[in-house]
């Protein structure tokens, strides 16, 4: 059986329950049609009564859902689109009426970071490490670099690089030949 999704506020108060032996108790109280918590417990009153009881029988349990905020970066998982929510209207805007949030997850710092260079090359017109003849680049060990192949490449180990100029903005030659 698959377990029950839960606010954080929810999981503090089943965790409480729980901890406070009342977990049977409150089974046996929801089984009888009996659904009042008092203010403590209000995040409760928010799930249906045969979720609650599934939370608390530890062979099913319960899972915190995720919460998403401003500039978190999420992905979704569905498309694998990665992106970043700008504002809390956005936020709002996004998870309002969604049902699948299992869909969305937060990316991880090596998602995050690998989004940000693709962003970083797209916003230039090039794919992930794309060089084209007459960029300039820097390379740590031997200085500056022109890129003289004919075709455009990808750079597959860009570690003591840096791109300096891409030929499109260069000022000494005109990419209009």
């Amino acid at each position: 059986m698959e377990k029950v999704k839960v606010t954080r506020e929810q999981a503090k108060a089943i965790e409480d329950l729980i901890s406070t032996g009342q977990r049977i108790a409150t089974i046996n109280r929801l089984l009888d049609g009996e659904v009042f918590f008092n203010e403590f417990y209000k995040s409760l009153r928010k799930m249906k009564p045969k979720n609650i009881i599934k939370s608390l029988i530890d062979e099913i349990g319960y899972e915190v859902e995720p919460e998403y905020k401003e500039n978190d970066w999420v992905i979704n998982t569905h498309n694998g689109v990665t992106f970043q929510l700008k504002n809390q209207t956005e936020v709002d805007n996004y998870f309002e009426g969604i049902s699948k949030l299992e869909n969305i997850r937060h990316a991880t710092p090596e998602e995050i970071k690998q989004e940000k260079e693709r962003r970083w090359w797209s916003d230039h017109g090039r794919g992930v490490k794309e060089v084209k003849k007459g960029d300039i680049i820097y390379s740590y060990p031997t200085g500056i670099t022109f890129v003289n192949n004919e075709n455009s490449r990808h750079v597959t180990n860009f570690e003591g690089f840096r791109v300096v100029c891409f030929v499109e903005n260069r000022l000494d030659v005109n990419t209009n030949e």
